[in-house]
């Protein structure tokens, strides 16, 4: 999982989650069902 500054959907599999992580920080994830490398957390 790469950590970017910036995260936008690549392509059309590509799913954006909010979660707050367990010091409480809200946190934004990318997820991709049709290519994998695309799986991203916000800085």
């Amino acid at each position: 999982m790469k950590v970017m500054t910036s995260i936008k959907p690549i392509c059309s599999g590509c799913i954006l989650i909010k979660r707050k992580s367990k010091s409480g920080v809200l946190r934004l994830y990318r997820y991709c069902k049709t290519n994998p490398k695309h799986k991203a957390r916000q800085h």
